[in-house]
């Protein structure tokens, strides 16, 4: 939490941060959800994740005959 209010002053954080806390307040009244959220930060769309679907499908692409 610390970090984050640091981030704060950084115009370039300051779009995400209050994306972060608007979808933050939505989900609080869903509480379940709100978990998932915190358990997915980072998961989805991230290029990490794109990086592992390209060398997956490198992977299964047919290899030629030798």
């Amino acid at each position: 939490m610390e970090e984050m209010k640091r981030r704060c002053q950084d115009p370039h954080f300051t779009a995400g941060l209050l994306a972060m806390a608007k979808q933050s307040h939505v989900l609080r009244s869903k509480p379940s959800k709100l978990l998932s959220a915190f358990h997915s930060f980072g998961n989805s769309g991230s290029l990490t994740s794109i990086r592992a679907a390209i060398f997956k499908a490198g992977c299964q692409t047919s290899r030629p005959d030798d």
